[in-house]
């Protein structure tokens, strides 16, 4: 009977155990649940254009991502990144990518992408390698800020001031 209570006794304490391994999981999982709701709503509540690629297609694009390029959801994820991209500048991709791999982040690279509509609007992007937990990339993560007027303002203010020279020379 001995062997009996033994055996109850280890029963119970490994049930304790396995107990309390599910709760910490539960709590785990939860945890994990609530930190990605907090992401998603960071990014989705961005006023920059966030989005995702793997493999050369759009995987992921926040609402001001696809506010920016004029595509509906529905339109843009899954195609080509190159969609956006002007012809004469898709080997910047390229570039790009190679950046990327050698170990660098790209910070407001200023560039040129099409929208919907075929305008071209200047962007200024960000890009960063996403990695596995190895090291290897897995997708590319870009933060794209429509900077059309910007420039736009920027070479008006150029141009009044080369005026204004010349206005000053003639004085």
């Amino acid at each position: 009977m001995a062997w009996l209570t033994a055996a109850k006794t280890r029963a119970e304490r490994f049930n304790e155990e396995l107990t309390s391994e599910i709760g910490e999981r539960r709590q785990t999982e939860q945890a994990l649940r609530e930190s990605e709701e907090r992401f998603r709503s960071l990014v989705e509540s961005a006023t920059d254009g966030i989005g995702f690629t793997f493999e050369g297609r759009i995987y992921y694009a926040n609402q001001a991502a696809l506010d920016l390029i004029g595509y509906p959801a529905e339109e843009a994820i899954g195609r080509p990144i190159m969609m956006v991209i002007p012809p004469e500048m898709q080997d910047e991709e390229n570039r790009i990518l190679r950046l990327l791999a050698g170990g660098e982040r790209i910070h407001h690279f200023e560039t040129v992408r099409l929208t919907k509509d075929g305008r071209r609007i200047v962007v200024s992007l960000t890009v960063s390698p996403i990695k596995d937990d190895e090291g290897r990339i897995t997708g590319i993560s870009k933060i794209a800020r429509d900077i059309t007027e910007l420039k736009r303002n920027e070479e008006a203010r150029l141009k009044l001031e080369s005026q204004l020279q010349q206005v000053r020379k003639m004085e």
